[in-house]
């Protein structure tokens, strides 16, 4: 059988992050089968390193990240800048089966433009009116969160609620 390469974007994987994070988290250590390889792009806090597992490669980039559980905007577009330039040296040298964005925006944004087959988890404060704390972004995020589900493969909301939404 012929191995599947799955990049994975996701700007929160433990220890950083809340809900997304252990989410990837799962679905990473519930893949038991040897023929899927996945690359994940995710942050760091201070620098940029390389965790090497059996199956699964994490690079953790540098974001000028304050605290663990809290994302200010400076972080999340430090991610869709430092993580866009990291995916596009990535995809150069190896042709990932699909590209798995966990969030329609900040992650959504780093694979629309790469130019590959993505899907797109929606995990709630990424769809506009979800969430009130985002109220006077989504304006301006809206038309780019549109754009980016438009152009995946697939959107996948983790709720009925979401996905009614």
């Amino acid at each position: 059988m012929t191995d599947l390469e799955i990049l994975m974007i996701n700007y929160e994987y433990p220890p950083i992050g809340g809900g997304t994070a252990r989410a990837c988290e799962k679905v990473i250590n519930n893949i038991n089968d040897e023929d899927v390889k996945i690359h994940l792009i995710t942050s760091s806090p201070s620098n940029y390193y390389r965790e090497t597992h059996e199956n699964l490669v994490i690079d953790r980039i540098d974001v000028h990240k304050e605290e663990d559980h809290v994302w200010k905007f400076t972080e999340v577009f430090w991610f869709i800048f430092k993580a866009s330039y990291h995916a596009r040296k990535l995809t150069s040298k190896k042709d990932f089966d699909i590209v798995h964005a966990w969030t329609g925006f900040p992650c959504g944004t780093v694979a629309r433009f790469l130019g590959h087959p993505y899907i797109v988890s929606l995990r709630g404060g990424d769809v506009p009116e979800f969430d009130e704390r985002f109220t006077l972004y989504y304006p301006f995020l809206k038309p780019l969160i549109k754009n980016i589900w438009s152009n995946a493969k697939n959107v996948i909301p983790n709720s009925t609620g979401l996905k009614e939404l």
